[in-house]
This record gives C-alpha cells, sequence and structure tokens, in this order.
C-alpha cells in the first residue's frame, strides 16, 4: 500500500489504507460493503461508484464494482 503523505484540505497525514470521510457525503462510501474494496486499494482502481460518490457525495445503487479504471485516469 501506498503511505505517501496526503492532503485532506486541513492538515497533512499518511494514507493508512483507509479513505477520509468526506464532509458532505450524503451516503456512505461504496467501499465500505465492497467485496472488491481490497483489490482496488492494491491495483490502484476505482469504480464508477467511488468517483460518484467523491466527487458528489452520493452514488447510485448498484454501481459498486462497475467501470473499474486506474486512479487518475480521467485527470488531464
Amino acid at each position: 500500500m501506498d503511505t505517501e503523505l496526503q492532503f485532506s484540505g486541513w492538515e497533512y497525514k499518511r494514507a493508512e489504507g483507509e479513505h477520509q470521510p468526506m464532509l458532505n457525503a450524503k451516503m456512505d462510501c461504496p467501499c465500505d460493503t465492497c467485496p472488491l474494496a481490497d483489490q482496488c486499494a492494491e491495483d490502484g482502481t476505482e469504480c464508477k461508484a467511488f468517483r460518484n460518490w467523491n466527487d458528489l457525495g452520493w452514488f447510485k445503487l448498484g454501481e459498486e464494482g462497475r467501470l473499474i479504471k486506474k486512479i487518475g485516469a480521467y485527470d488531464k
């Protein structure tokens, strides 16, 4: 697991393998109940549900584990 320093907006801390809770999330993180969470953390990937939850604070049920891409694949 990558343990590089991350900036959360409030303080610097090491990545410990767990996501930091969003301040305005309307739902719990989809990774909390996903059977692929450990594999995504190991491979550095994320699914559509996680991307939507990260960007919007919510996701559609059933999107967990769909459209898995490398983290940052959509960054330009």
